[in-house]
């Protein structure tokens, strides 16, 4: 059965934004989403990241649950699926500080845009 409810949208920023050369590049590719929220990885690269976007969206850093224990993919896993269910509906943007890909692999991609809902998770795109 499927589930009944909207997904939890999350817009994951890899790398941190202190190697994203283009901050307004990537402000603009978010310009489409309706952002609820703004979480950020434990680590500095990350929440400096975080503070200039939410700064440019006019709103807080919350800490992303469990970031401090684990970095990669099943670290990345159970933080959103820890958020889903508070943001069933939303677009919510992650920046992590570590540079994991979603399958596990290496990755380059800037922003990957990934459904969560209780049927599990969905890697909707990966741009560069």
């Amino acid at each position: 059965m499927s589930d009944l409810q909207c997904p939890a949208r999350f817009l994951v920023v890899q790398g941190g934004l202190a190697e994203h050369a283009d901050l307004a590049e990537l402000l603009g590719a978010l310009r489409e989403e309706r952002i609820a929220a703004v979480y950020a990885a434990a680590d500095a690269a990350a929440a400096s990241g975080a503070g200039r976007l939410a700064s440019h969206l006019g709103m807080p850093v919350r800490p992303l649950p469990g970031s401090d224990r684990s970095a990669g993919t099943d670290g990345l896993r159970e933080a959103l699926e820890a958020l889903a269910d508070g943001h069933r509906g939303e677009a919510v943007l992650v920046v992590l500080g570590w540079r994991q890909g979603l399958t596990g692999a290496s990755s380059t991609s800037a922003l990957a845009r990934i459904d969560v809902d209780s049927d599990g998770w969905r890697v909707l795109s990966e741009e560069p």
